[in-house]
């Protein structure tokens, strides 16, 4: 439940973490190692990124140690975070590297998912629905610009409109367009390419399409009467992860008999999920 203070914890260290990674919130140390060693008091992202792995520690640890009881007493034996611990002498690996392999994968692709479906809401609420040779030197820095490639018209015709049935001839899964390893046949390049192509991607992708289905199949989408939503470049936020500001919106249900399953399938959700998983006690006093 969005309520638990694990998911909150989750949502605080993405933020986190997001704001470390904004351009000018820290120095280049990648490029000028020296500002490393710069004092604390020159460089208060020290701290801040101090604080962000203290809490991380905090939440990973306890989550794995929750888990491991609940698996101990036979109440869920399915849990990564249970197999590592059974296995670590076969993995080798420390306490802490097993509950950080399992909580960088719970937040990991968190807020990239996130962004993706308030991007689609977004633009539901925008548009109305419609159905049918390069020389690299040595040790150089390769970028993939997904921006630009999604922007070209060569590529995409009137690539800054929404038209989602662009994509419709493309009948192959992210992960497959990736494999089949031909750039010139990728639909987009959303999870890059390459070596660097994002590993979460099938997760990722299955978890938009499941959570937007979802979505679309409960609820109406519309923009309260006399606003107007924004879809150009400013209307988004954040450099790591692009996600919309706050729009105006309105959600409704579809029918009287959906809302009454959403509420049935509420309560089996805790009876037969949540109940498998212990309550987590925040750690961190600031929130």
């Amino acid at each position: 439940m969005y309520e638990d203070p694990a998911v909150h914890s989750v949502e605080d260290i993405v933020t986190r973490l997001c704001e470390l990674f904004t351009p000018g919130a820290k120095p280049p140390v990648e490029d000028l190692p020296w500002l490393g060693y710069l004092p604390n008091f020159m460089s208060p992202w020290k701290s801040k990124a101090k604080r962000v792995g203290e809490v991380m520690e905090m939440l990973y640890e306890d989550l794995a140690d929750i888990a491991w009881d609940r698996g101990v007493s036979g109440q869920n034996t399915n849990t990564l975070a249970y197999k590592f611990r059974m296995d670590e002498q076969a993995t080798g690996l420390t306490r802490r590297q097993q509950a950080f392999a399992c909580g960088i994968a719970l937040e990991g692709g968190s807020d990239i998912v996130a962004g993706a479906i308030l991007s689609c809401i977004l633009a539901l609420v925008h548009d109305p629905d419609s159905y049918e040779n390069y020389t690299l030197p040595k040790d150089s820095t390769i970028i993939c610009n997904i921006w630009a490639i999604h922007s070209n018209p060569e590529r995409y015709e009137d690539p800054e409109v929404f038209k989602p049935e662009r994509f419709l001839e493309h009948k192959m899964s992210a992960a497959e367009s990736i494999a089949q390893g031909d750039p010139f046949k990728r639909d987009h390049f959303a999870f890059g390419a390459g070596r660097r192509s994002c590993p979460g991607v099938q997760i990722a992708e299955q978890g938009i399409f499941i959570a937007l289905s979802r979505l679309l199949w409960a609820f109406e989408f519309s923009a309260p009467p006399g606003t107007t939503v924004n879809v150009d470049q400013s209307a988004w936020t954040g450099e790591t992860v692009r996600i919309p500001k706050k729009f105006p919106l309105v959600i409704k249900p579809r029918s009287a008999r959906r809302t009454e399953t959403i509420e049935q399938e509420i309560i089996l959700v805790k009876e037969s999920v949540y109940s498998q998983y212990g309550v987590y006690k925040n750690p961190d006093p600031e929130q």
